[in-house]
This record gives structure tokens, C-alpha cells and sequence, in this order.
């Protein structure tokens, strides 16, 4: 049974009830993902994609990793998988719904307490980067 504790003194920053580790924990973490994606809410922006800059970091609970075993972490090439058929699936109109799904896609995984996930759309703005910055935990019950 993991213990939990509130998330901003596990280093997360947001507070609420959550199931984040007390104790050792492992953040697992995949940076400057590019994706082109079906992305965008306004007329010309919709029939073409549109590149994407994707970053999650994970805090799962800390494993021993003496025996070298990939079964014991979350696999970054699975969290790339789950961002990529969602930015080559249906048109998504925001990044932040598009940031919304890929966290709940990654906390599918009982092994993960809590995700960070950041899109960055280049083209959003002109001479800009514009994107938002995501963080959900693991709901505990009742």
C-alpha cells in the first residue's frame, strides 16, 4: 500500500489530495518531444497540422534499479507512443485539452502519482511561444 502525502512537499507544487509517494521517488521524464498534430481553433488553422513541442515529467515511486530491469520505471518511448496518437488522431481545437488527455492517458498507469506536461505550439504567435503547462495528480478516494 502507498503511503500518500499532500503533493507540494513532494516538490510538485499544486495541493490537493493526492496519491504521490512518501518517500524516494523516481521522476521519469521526456523533453522537446516534436509532434505534428491536429491542432487549432481557428478556421485556418483547421485541414493541416501544426508542430507541437511536448515535455511530461512523471514522479513515480522509487524502485531499485540493481538488476537493470525496465519494468521497474515507466518507459518514455510508451509516454512519446500516447502523445503522438493523440496529436495524429481526431482535430483537437486547444493545447491545453491536448494537454489534458495525454496526462490522463499517462496517469493510466497506477505508477504514477502525478505528471507534468507542457505544449508549446511555435506557431501560435507570431515572434512568440505560446503553451501551457499542465500538473494532475492521482485522485485518492473519498
Amino acid at each position: 500500500m502507498t503511503m500518500t502525502m499532500k503533493a507540494e512537499t513532494a516538490g510538485i507544487g499544486f495541493d490537493g489530495r493526492a496519491e504521490v509517494p512518501r518517500g524516494p521517488v523516481n521522476r521519469v521524464f521526456l523533453r522537446a518531444l516534436q509532434v505534428d498534430a491536429n491542432i487549432g481553433y481557428y478556421a485556418h488553422e483547421k485541414g493541416q497540422t501544426q508542430p507541437l513541442s511536448i515535455d511530461v515529467e512523471l514522479w513515480v515511486e522509487a524502485a531499485d534499479f540493481h538488476d537493470d530491469v525496465l519494468a521497474q520505471t515507466i518507459d518514455y518511448d510508451s509516454v512519446a507512443a500516447a502523445a503522438r496518437e493523440l496529436a495524429g488522431g481526431a482535430h483537437i481545437e486547444l493545447i491545453e485539452t491536448f494537454a489534458e488527455r495525454l496526462a490522463a492517458r499517462v496517469l493510466r498507469d497506477e505508477r504514477v502519482a502525478a505528471v507534468k506536461v507542457r505544449v508549446e505550439k511555435p506557431r501560435a504567435v507570431e515572434r512568440a511561444m505560446a503553451g501551457v503547462e499542465i500538473v494532475r495528480l492521482r485522485e485518492t478516494a473519498g
